[in-house]
């Protein structure tokens, strides 16, 4: 991973796909969001992220009953130097307000975005081009990270 890409100290905002890649090895992805996980739990970066990851990240492996996965998912997100922010009324309205501005924006996106800005980042994490697209300057894919 190109070491200049998320600054040491940063505050990351990491969307679902960076827990799902690291926690599932995914082929492609699950070496660099692992890393970026490992730079989280040394201390060296900070990771915040919205209470819908948790959900985002559950369904599939708790569809599959697949309870190695479920326990890994459950273990970092356990973790205290993991930052959850709650979704409540005024991130709920700040996320229509993206969505209003952005009519391709999908909800959970928009929740994913306006956790973000309301969480003071300096980075936010994603392998979605779109969504990167929206955020504008302070987006990293995580494909740059290869």
């Amino acid at each position: 991973m190109g070491p200049g890409l998320i600054p040491i100290g940063a505050r990351v905002y990491c969307d679902s796909s960076i827990f799902i890649y690291a926690i599932e090895q995914h082929i492609e992805f699950g070496v660099p969001a692992s890393t970026v996980i490992d730079r989280g739990s040394s201390k060296e970066i900070e990771l915040v992220s919205s209470e819908l990851a948790i959900m985002e990240s559950m369904v599939r492996p708790l569809r599959a009953n697949d309870t190695e996965i479920v326990r890994d998912f459950d273990l970092l997100f356990g973790v205290r130097w993991l930052e959850f922010v709650a979704i409540d009324r005024t991130l709920l309205r700040a996320a229509a307000a993206l969505r209003a501005r952005h009519p391709s924006l999908r909800t959970p996106d928009a929740i994913h975005l306006a956790t973000a800005n309301q969480s003071a980042i300096d980075v936010f994490l994603t392998n979605d081009r779109m969504l990167a697209t929206i955020c504008g300057s302070r987006a990293k894919l995580l494909s740059d990270f290869r």
